[in-house]
């Protein structure tokens, strides 16, 4: 009877697919922020990878499918990074909202020629937006609102998750579209925003540290 992989050889066939897969994505994500979505081609990103056409097709159909990946990825690690610092239930609850808050405004400032075209290039169609907000919705209520209002109806909880959210991807609108905005002072607004109105987010003196 012929002989199957062994273990040993579909375990290093694995871990090279799924290398290839990751540098694929890697290159990708720098070639699109340099070159933008209509400047950039599949060759462009095989040539960057240092991988072959074939390989790219291994794995991807087209730039559109690869696009879409690099958004995806993205998106997942910028929840990961909010989930991490919303749950660390080792801070006083007004840091957790301002640390968060200033880690998506750090994410955009390391981030932001890759942002700003998933900005142009996605984020702007309802299809892709809409479940991405309502995933951050949920996610956010989760990690905070229990906190905030344990015996809060789930109708107020999503519409006070949503207006933290959209406070944030107004402010980081501005900050992929100007350059004097700092993570810091971003993040400073929105938290005493979401945490004390509109008095406390005009005020100069009130900080969340």
């Amino acid at each position: 009877m012929p002989r199957g992989p062994t273990p040993l050889r579909t375990g290093k066939r694995e871990l090279t697919k799924a290398r290839n897969r990751a540098r694929l994505l890697e290159s990708a994500r720098k070639v699109f922020a340099e070159r933008e979505f209509e400047g950039t081609c599949v060759r462009d990103i095989v040539r960057a990878s240092g991988l072959s056409v074939g390989t790219f097709y291994e794995y991807f159909r087209s730039k559109e499918q690869i696009f879409a990946a690099v958004a995806a990825e993205a998106a997942a690690g910028l929840r990961r990074r909010l989930r991490q610092v919303r749950r660390d239930r080792s801070l006083p609850f007004e840091q957790r909202i301002h640390r968060a808050y200033l880690a998506y405004f750090e994410f955009l400032v390391e981030e932001r020629p890759l942002c700003a075209v998933l900005e142009r290039q996605l984020w702007q169609r309802d299809d892709v937006r809409a479940p991405e907000i309502a995933l951050a919705v949920r996610e956010l209520r989760e990690d905070l609102l229990p906190d905030l209002a344990p015996g809060i109806a789930q109708g107020e909880a999503d519409a006070l998750a949503a207006a933290m959210i959209g406070s944030a991807l107004l402010v980081g609108r501005q900050m992929l579209s100007r350059r004097d905005l700092v993570p810091g002072a971003a993040a400073g607004f929105c938290a005493e925003f979401a945490l004390h109105g509109l008095k406390g987010a005009a005020s100069p003196r009130r900080r969340t540290g």
